[in-house]
Formats: C-alpha cells, sequence, structure tokens
C-alpha cells in the first residue's frame, strides 16, 4: 500500500500576535496532528528561519509525531512532487499559490492529488488581480478553495463570475470547487477560564460586565463609537448605566488616538469603559470567565468567519452580534444568541475606484463606515439581556451547545472526509501540457537578451574543465544552487563530455545517467558553460 502523504508550502504555525489567521491555522494544524490520519507530513516553507520556528513548535508538541513530519526547501518542490505521490497538498491561504502549485502538480506529478487551500480575509484590493490567476483551464475535479463561511463562499463566487464577464472569458476559465467547511476551535481548552486554578476574579462581579473581544481599530474590526452610543440611548430608554461595566479587549496600534477618544466619550456618557490592550491567551481566558455578556457588532468586509463569537458561545456567555457576514451563519437569532439588522450602501463606486491607489486600512474605514446596524434595537436589546438573567443563562447554555459542534477535532474529520471524497474522482481531462498564463517564460521573453544561444552548439571539456575533472582545481557552488548542483553531477557532464558533443545529445545522456529533468540538466549545463567548465564551437 503506497503511502498517504500531507503537503503544503504554508507553516500553519505563526508566533505572534493572537490575530484571527494565526489562531485558525494554529488550531488547524494541531488537530490535524493530534488525530495523525497520513504517514507523512511534508513542510516546503519559505525560509530556514520559518521551518526552525516550526520544528521547535512541533519538538514541544507534538513528540510522538515528529518522525513523520519533514522540512524541505520550497526549491526542491519540483522533485518532490516528482518523487512522491501526494495524497493532498494544502494551503493556508486561498490567495498567493494554489493555481501555481497546480501547474506543478499538473506536470510533474504521476497522479492528479487534491490541491485546496482556505479563505480567510477576503476584501483587500488586490484580491481580485489574485483572484484572476486563478481563472484558467488547468484546475482538477480535484481541487478545491475551503470557504469557512457560506459568506466567505458566495464573496468568492461573486468575484469568480465577475472577474469572467469583465475580461470576456469562456467555459475554459473556470475556478476550483468551492465548498464550506467552517473554522473551529480547540476543544482542549476550557474557553472561560475554567481550566485557570485561581478563583479571585479577574473583573469584578459588582456589575453586568460586557466583553467586546477583537482588534481596537475602527479600521480592520469594528467601529466601537457606535456600541458606546447604543449604551447612551439606553440610558435614555432607562437603563441605570451604574450597573454596567464595558470591556474592551484587544490588539491596539499605539499610533492610534482612539481609545483616548472612547474612554472621553465614555466618561461623558456615564458608562464605565476599560480597556485591556494587547490581552495574552490567559487574558482571554479570565475575561470570558469573569464577563456576563459578549458583544461584537462586526462592521468590517475583512471579518468572514467570527472566532470570537464560537469561543464565547463556548464559554456559556449569551452573544450579541451584528447580522453581518459569517456571524449569522453561527447564531441563530432568540435561541443562541441575538442578532442585531445591519445596513450597508447601495453602491460603493467612489471606494471602489480609489482602493486600488490607497491603503487598505483606509479603504476598509470607509467600507465599514458605509455600514452600521441599528442602535435603537441593540439598546433596548441590551437592556433586556441585562434585566433577565434567566435569558442570559438559557441563551448562554443554547451557545454552549451550539460550539460544541465547531470543534477542531471534529471539523478535521471533515476535511479529511472531503480530501477521500476528492480523490476518488474521476480526473478526465489531459492536464499536463496546460500552461499557466502567469507563469513567465523567461527564455522566451528575453531571449534577445543574449548574443545567442547554446542549444545546437557543439561543446566539449575546456582547460578549466579537464583540470576539474581531474581534480587539480575545486568547484565553488553558491548555497543557492547547492539542490540541484553538486560535484557528482558536475564529475559525470564532465565526463560525457570529454569528447566534443552535441548539446541535444549530451543533454539526453546527463539525464538518462542521473536520472534527470531535461531542464535541470540544461540548468547544470549552463552552470558548466557560465564557469568555463565547458567550451562551445
Amino acid at each position: 500500500m503506497k503511502k498517504k502523504i500531507w503537503g503544503t508550502l504554508d507553516p500553519f504555525y505563526e508566533p505572534g500576535p493572537f490575530l484571527g489567521r494565526i489562531v485558525a491555522n494554529t488550531g488547524f494544524l494541531n488537530a490535524l496532528l493530534r488525530l495523525d490520519p497520513y504517514d507523512e507530513y511534508h513542510f516546503f516553507v519559505s525560509s530556514e528561519k520559518i521551518a526552525f520556528h516550526c520544528q521547535n513548535y512541533f519538538r514541544k508538541k507534538f513528540k510522538t509525531t515528529l518522525s513523520k513530519i519533514s522540512f524541505f526547501p520550497r526549491i526542491n518542490l519540483i522533485q518532490n512532487i516528482s518523487a512522491h505521490p501526494y495524497h493532498v497538498f494544502h494551503l493556508s491561504d486561498c490567495i498567493n499559490y494554489p493555481a501555481h502549485l497546480a501547474r506543478l502538480r499538473n506536470k510533474y506529478s504521476e497522479r492528479i492529488f487534491p490541491v485546496t487551500s482556505v479563505t480567510h480575509s477576503l476584501s483587500y484590493s488586490n484580491y481580485s488581480h489574485m483572484l484572476l490567476k486563478q481563472l484558467w483551464p488547468g484546475w482538477s475535479v480535484r481541487d478545491a478553495i475551503v470557504c469557512s463561511s457560506d459568506c466567505g463562499r458566495q464573496v468568492l463566487k461573486k468575484y469568480f463570475d465577475n472577474l469572467r464577464i469583465e475580461y470576456g472569458l469562456d467555459n475554459r476559465f473556470m475556478p476550483p470547487l468551492l465548498k464550506h467547511i467552517p473554522l473551529g476551535i480547540d476543544s482542549g481548552k476550557n474557553h472561560g477560564g475554567k481550566s485557570i486554578q485561581s478563583t479571585e476574579k479577574f473583573i469584578p462581579d459588582d456589575k453586568i460586565n460586557i466583553l467586546c473581544f477583537g482588534r481596537i481599530s475602527c479600521y480592520s474590526k469594528m467601529d466601537l463609537l457606535p456600541i458606546l452610543k447604543s449604551f447612551q440611548l439606553a440610558k435614555i430608554y432607562g437603563l441605570d448605566t451604574n450597573a454596567v461595566r464595558l470591556i474592551l479587549a484587544g490588539g491596539v496600534d499605539q499610533k492610534d488616538d482612539t481609545i483616548k477618544k472612547l474612554l472621553l466619550f465614555a466618561k461623558n456618557i456615564g458608562v464605565e469603559l476599560e480597556i485591556i490592550p494587547n490581552p495574552d491567551e490567559q487574558t482571554k481566558e479570565l475575561l470570558l470567565r469573569d464577563t456576563h455578556i459578549f458583544l461584537s457588532m462586526s462592521d468590517n468586509p475583512q471579518e468572514t468567519f467570527g472566532l470570537t463569537i464560537l469561543e464565547a458561545q463556548s464559554a456559556g456567555l449569551p452573544v450579541i452580534a451584528s447580522d453581518y457576514n459569517g456571524y449569522r451563519e453561527l447564531i441563530a437569532h432568540n435561541e443562541n444568541g441575538l442578532l442585531i439588522p445591519t445596513l450597508g450602501p447601495d453602491r460603493t463606486e467612489y471606494i471602489d475606484d480609489l482602493a486600488p491607489l490607497i491603503f487598505d486600512s483606509e479603504s476598509h474605514l470607509l467600507l465599514a463606515q458605509s455600514c452600521g446596524f441599528d442602535l435603537h434595537v441593540l439598546a433596548k436589546t441590551l437592556i433586556r439581556l441585562i434585566a433577565e438573567p434567566g435569558l442570559r443563562k438559557a441563551i448562554g447554555d443554547n451557545g454552549k451547545a451550539n460550539a460544541s459542534q465547531y470543534t477542531w477535532d471534529k471539523i478535521i474529520q471533515s476535511y479529511i472526509s472531503f480530501w477521500e471524497e476528492l480523490n476518488n474522482l474521476d480526473e478526465l481531462k489531459p492536464l499536463k501540457d496546460q500552461k499557466h498564463p502567469v507563469h513567465t517564460s523567461y527564455s522566451d521573453i528575453f531571449s534577445h537578451y543574449t548574443t545567442d544561444c547554446w542549444i545546437n552548439s557543439v561543446v566539449s571539456l575546456s582547460k578549466l574543465g579537464r583540470a576539474v575533472y581531474r581534480e587539480k582545481d575545486h568547484l565553488v557552488i553558491y548555497s543557492g544552487l547547492s539542490h540541484f548542483i553538486d560535484k557528482e553531477k558536475i564529475r559525470m557532464l564532465l565526463f560525457l563530455s570529454r569528447a566534443p558533443i552535441k548539446t541535444p545529445i549530451l543533454i539526453a545522456r546527463l539525464c538518462a545517467t542521473l536520472d534527470l529533468d531535461q531542464d535541470i540538466s540544461r540548468l547544470i549545463i549552463s552552470w558548466a558553460i557560465k564557469q568555463g567548465l565547458l567550451q562551445t564551437s
């Protein structure tokens, strides 16, 4: 039985702040390696530094699986794809590499393995350009983009439909399959701080604590000022604001003066506001443990799913959220959460035209400021939930039951089943010779740069080449070439070139002797000519 090898170009694990993408990718990787369904795991990361960080993480986290995990330079990708019949290659983002990887798979692999990737944020202005690369005839029926929400799936479908219409592309130019599999939360964590031994309150329980967790940024997460204005309205409607405390926790840009503005506004309307910048994972657990209501009013198109919603539900907190993007897929209104209606613009042409010429943070601010929620409904919902502890408990219990369906251990089973389904599909169309239009053919495009090309020459050993062959001189090979060129390959090349030989014959003999791809043989010959080991005539 052939080995089942799982491959990727991405580390999935990234040290750094708790951004949603990083948390989601790490959760996926942890669940995959805990279950350990494959014989080997091949990582083709972009640098030795990234490989080093990942290896340290795996040593601490997955000692029993470590022998199955291998890291390779990405420059060795073609050789590995040629040598191993991979079961699947899965990428941590759907934007950059899927089509390029599929092209390599089509050309070099002995079998058409699935190439899959996953969505995160989908709203950056250059994504139309990046997604255009994914409209090409070279996709297999086994290839797919996994969408974390159905909202995200619809976004991608609209992107691809619009690109095909605007560029006038026919039915050959289609995207890969779009498949909905949600993100998950780690079942190994006790969300809500139950894993923390101390019973001392991190946040006092003398008031109803309302937590809003996420980047404190009107550019990239949500505008928090309308939330405070809803508290202002709730006060007018009769809420005793002295009985509540609003807690904002999340990443903070030190150059942003948003916090000062929020604190000043809260003081003016008589609402106690506590801000916890850049909390670590333990602080997040304590906050979920010590608060009574979770509030998330996302208004920014960069949000696609909503992991914090699931984490709050898992902690048993009643959730109030904007009826926006993937949030509505995680919340059944009046059952396991409460949704606040949102309103968006009918057109955004001004922003559309400007977005490619300004920073994404600026365009996202404009987009977010064009989307609002019903402040009056939020105010009344807060009053209702604050006044009814029984309702808070019922919604919190239902939310906890809902979150239990989204553990990574369950979600990873969906991935494994999906990869099996893709592998069992029959590929009917020939893909090997299907070029990708954005792969630069350097030899064609820059052919006029050189005086001539050596392909139709006769080559033979030079005096320098004879000296190297007799080991009277030594080779200097740059580290960036060592994956393709080494002493033994060069020695065989020089052996085959002892007498004058036509280059097409030399290529064929070098390929046959060393079991090399023709392009690698050409690279070796070019290098030998450049270094003066071979001379042309």
